[in-house]
């Protein structure tokens, strides 16, 4: 089987459902991508700080018993942690904060996770798959790991730190993150002694009653975790206890085991059973060298709202029609290309929709905006203004920077001889966006090609590296603006492509700097 192969292998099993998948995430991903131990490992690098070697506490816990070998450090821990000079920052920081015996111990690893959460350290041959990650359709994700590096490649998504927020928290099962042990930026949460799991376990039935529509309700795909896992088999053992027969059925089309195969072998994809208790659980097993054809079947699923606004959708949704005369609360906006729904208000109601559409409620959508500014079509020129003030004001939102604004400022006037904005002759934020620099349009993950890429063309580019790669490099040269504008008819395509689409679209704000605007830098002017 080959990558391609798997990837649509796997999205004729998650991409078929009504609701998008969740993931569920163990520490083999911050291994592979950041480097971190795993538990075992990291438990050897504290014990000698607690003063004795591993094997000191392993032979007294039983060596499979991790649980039990946390707390045997924790507890030499506690006085060492207390008393040397070594940790007197932590107890700066931290040391109002000791809850329990095993709190010091819990601190040194939240410092340590800390310091190692930097995307930085991932290795360079890995940005692409990051990169990939960053752009899967989800609706959410549970994870085991305490570092941030999940919330970093989803920064929009909503974080639960702990098993008792993951039971008790209005969450809305979309653009959230559980982090079931805790985090390291809540110290006391990590899930790390025999207590502390003994306490975890307690609990674990009401974490599981509520985790049961997740998993019968969206696909589930498990990374960085073996079917063997102690954790996982603990999960589903609850799961199970809850559901009949056919209910277990459903969930064998749901699960999805992700495991890296060894170097040289193909990729493959087939079913497994883990036997948890007296029950028998089949699952579906993807064997990949790398994760990258897994991200793009989970990038491919379709979803018209992100997740991020679909969250904020079902946490702002009221009824607002409560007069005769609600026309001051209506406004229409385009919802694909929405960024946040702060500033709008969201209105339910009744009627027919024919009706509605005979009253030209019809936005000019972000889609139409590009295609008029790659193709130099004429299609906005005479409502320039209307595009300035609503189109383009309500699509810059938050971190959404991919807008191309100058063509309209100039024909709507907002520009001088020079092609400068007009200080205070616009809305605030595409003043803001027309005064940002070039490096806000480059490609980030791939910063480590600027110095090789800017000497070449845009033709040697594209031959080279393909035209969705070479988008994300031509950020980083100071392209013509005619080869940039044949490559961008060229290459239209690439607007929507899950994987290229956003370089694409950052190269057309580009082309709308040079051709329209001042190019780089950009100065105000005071018209």
């Amino acid at each position: 089987m080959t990558d391609t192969e798997l990837t649509e292998a796997l999205l004729e099993r998650i991409g078929d459902g009504e609701s998008a998948p969740f993931l569920f995430v163990g520490s083999g991903l911050s291994r592979r991508y950041l480097g971190l131990e795993n538990w075992e490992s990291l438990l050897r690098k504290f014990a000698l700080l607690g003063g004795n070697p591993y094997p000191y506490y392993a032979a007294q816990a039983g060596r499979d018993n991790l649980p039990k070998v946390a707390s045997l450090i924790a507890d030499d821990y506690f006085k060492l942690w207390w008393e040397k000079d070594e940790f007197r920052e932590e107890r700066e920081k931290y040391g109002e904060s000791c809850a329990s015996k095993s709190s010091p111990l819990k601190f040194s690893i939240a410092n340590y996770i800390e310091e190692s959460s930097d995307l930085g350290r991932i290795p360079a041959e890995l940005h692409e798959e990051v990169e990939l990650l960053s752009q899967v359709q989800i609706d959410g994700i549970i994870t085991t790991n305490w570092d941030s590096f999940l919330e970093q490649v989803f920064p929009d998504f909503t974080v639960f730190v702990g098993q008792r927020e993951a039971i008790f928290a209005r969450s809305y099962s979309v653009a959230e993150i559980f982090k079931i042990h805790g985090s390291h930026t809540q110290p006391n949460s990590l899930v790390l002694t025999e207590e502390d799991y003994s306490e975890y376990n307690a609990r674990n039935k009401y974490l599981a009653a509520k985790l049961i529509t997740t998993f019968l309700e969206h696909p589930v795909v498990f990374f960085g975790y073996s079917l063997s896992d102690d954790n996982i088999r603990e999960i589903l053992s609850s799961v199970l206890d809850c559901l009949d027969e056919e209910r277990v059925e459903l969930l064998r089309k749901r699960l999805v085991f992700v495991q890296r195969a060894t170097d040289g072998v193909a990729p493959s994809i087939s079913e497994s059973t883990i036997s948890i208790g007296d029950r028998d659980l089949r699952v579906t097993t993807a064997n990949a060298t790398s994760f990258g054809p897994v991200y793009r079947a989970l990038a491919s699923t379709e979803r018209r709202i992100s997740a991020k606004l679909l969250r904020q959708l079902k946490d702002h949704l009221y009824e607002l029609v409560r007069t005769n005369d609600p026309t001051e609360q209506i406004a229409v906006v385009d919802i694909e290309n929405l960024d946040s729904f702060k500033d709008v208000d969201i209105v339910v109601g009744v009627g027919i929709a024919s009706e509605l559409g005979e009253k030209g409620f019809k936005p000019i959508t972000m889609s139409e905006i590009y295609s008029d500014v790659v193709h130099g079509e004429h299609r906005f020129d005479g409502r320039a203004k209307e595009v300035v003030e609503y189109t383009l004001a309500s699509n810059i939102k938050g971190n959404r920077k991919n807008v191309p604004i100058f063509k309209y400022l100039r024909l709507a006037g907002l520009l001088d001889e020079n092609g400068r904005p007009c200080r205070g002759q616009m809305p605030e934020n595409v003043f803001e966006n027309a005064m940002l620099d070039k490096a806000s349009f480059e490609d980030t993950a791939y910063a480590y090609k600027r110095g090789e890429v800017q000497g070449m063309s845009i033709r040697d580019l594209e031959a080279q590296y393909g035209p969705g790669r070479a988008c994300a490099y031509i950020t980083f040269t100071y392209p013509d603006v005619n080869e940039l504008e044949e490559f961008l008819r060229r290459n239209y395509s690439l607007l929507d492509d899950k994987n290229s689409g956003n370089w694409y679209r950052k190269l057309i704000c580009i082309y709308d700097r040079l051709k329209y605007g001042p190019g780089f830098p950009v100065e105000a002017a005071d018209c």
